[in-house]
């Protein structure tokens, strides 16, 4: 299986205008032998450059990509790679050859590297069975073909060479619901499949928090953070991965961290007459250091994501709940998202949908999930860890 090691990848284009675009900004990333490493971030940031150069389509302006296998270094230029190794691509619209039939769309990257007949009918039909691939497909052309169909086919091409690494751009984007579900099960399936690296790009987040091992955000060029899809999720790196990641971002209050009486520290929110002050646990703050020792006092932005709002039932006051009134409403099936305003601050919660009904207007009390909060330092956006014990990938910002 093949590991590929990315230094300081630079790409630049001209734009319409001629002005100097930057694509790819001293990109450094390690994708591991055998690993599904999912690439995620809007559009524009970079994500298909960075394939098109892993697979030699592009010529970077700095930084290299080095391939590696078995703990050895694989000596060839970007372009003469796939002489070394078998590398694949799926491209975002598919690329089928339309003069061709499904079957001769499958077979041609097999005769191209003189496979045996009795081979490529072999590989063929094995591919066809594992990407649920009909057999009065095999003589359809391209265009008979619906566009949940094309992506199979052309997830299949790729599949019969057996690739070492194999590199999908947007795989499912442009699929209706069922067709995205199938295709995400098909793609869950590979890495136990074959002995193979995959990197799969993609903006949808929801698709790279379900398929990836690990998950590398993208933006501007920039790596913001890699980790597992948890990690990432629950422990943003900064405010950029904190408010793209999630059916529904994350709520950024701004306030201050302040001791008080015996020590006791309280996030408030600020000083007016709508502000709010809630107590925080004796672990929250002791990650940080101020000029006495005794924690981190001063501005900080509170990140808490809608999961983390917990509904307070009326009598329960085991802590101080935040009150407020339900503004809108979002139901998701499984989910219901709420925006509740609450001190002057707008706060989206998100819970489990069950018999209880909401209405718009209607008093809610809730409270903070302090064991799953963010903290993001006010000028620089990135993470502070102020929970005991809190651990997260970071990537510096440059």
């Amino acid at each position: 299986m093949i590991s590929v090691e990315i230094k300081g990848l630079t790409k630049r284009f001209s734009g319409a205008g001629g002005e100097d675009l930057l694509a790819l900004d001293r990109l450094d990333l390690s994708v591991r032998s055998g690993e599904y490493l999912v690439v995620v971030g809007p559009s524009g940031g970079g994500k298909t450059t960075l394939l098109r150069l892993i697979a030699g389509l592009d010529t970077p302006d700095f930084g290299e990509t080095t391939f590696w296998e078995a703990g050895l270094r694989i000596e060839a230029a970007a372009e003469n790679l796939c002489s070394r190794i078998e590398v694949a691509m799926v491209f975002q619209d598919s690329a089928l050859y339309p003069h061709l039939t499904v079957r001769g769309n499958l077979e041609l990257g097999l005769k191209v590297r003189r496979v045996e007949s009795l081979e490529r009918q072999r590989r063929i039909e094995d591919v066809g069975l594992a990407c649920g691939i009909e057999r009065d497909w095999w003589q359809r052309m391209p265009s008979e073909l619906s566009g949940g169909e094309k992506r199979r086919i052309a997830l299949a091409r790729a599949l019969v060479r057996r690739p070492q690494l194999l590199l999908l751009d947007e795989p499912l984007s442009n699929l209706d619901a069922p067709a995205r579900f199938e295709l995400r099960e098909l793609l869950r399936r590979l890495p136990g499949r074959d002995a193979m690296t995959l990197i799969h790009v993609t903006h949808d987040q929801a698709e790279a928090l379900s398929l990836g091992q690990r998950m590398a955000v993208l933006n501007k060029g920039r790596l913001q953070q890699i980790g597992t899809p948890r990690e990432v999720y629950r422990k943003p790196a900064n405010l950029f991965v904190a408010r793209f990641l999630g059916r529904s971002p994350m709520n950024i209050v701004e306030g201050r961290i302040v001791i008080e009486g015996c020590g006791t520290r309280w996030f408030v929110q600020n000083s007016g007459i709508d502000g709010f002050k809630v107590r925080l646990p004796a672990r929250v703050g002791s990650g940080g250091s101020d000029p006495a020792g005794s924690g981190y006092t001063g501005p900080v932005l509170l990140g808490v994501r809608p999961d983390s709002a917990l509904r307070v039932d009326a009598g329960d006051l085991r802590e101080d709940p935040l009150s407020g009134r339900v503004g809108s409403i979002d139901y998701f099936g499984s989910e219901t998202v709420m925006e509740v305003t609450s001190a002057g601050v707008r706060w989206l919660v998100s819970w489990a949908s069950s018999s209880n009904e909401f209405t718009v207007g209607e008093s809610l009390n809730f409270r903070i999930d302090w064991n799953e909060v963010s903290w993001f330092d006010t000028e620089t956006g990135q993470r502070l860890n102020l929970n005991r014990g809190a651990e997260v990938t970071e990537v510096p910002m440059p």
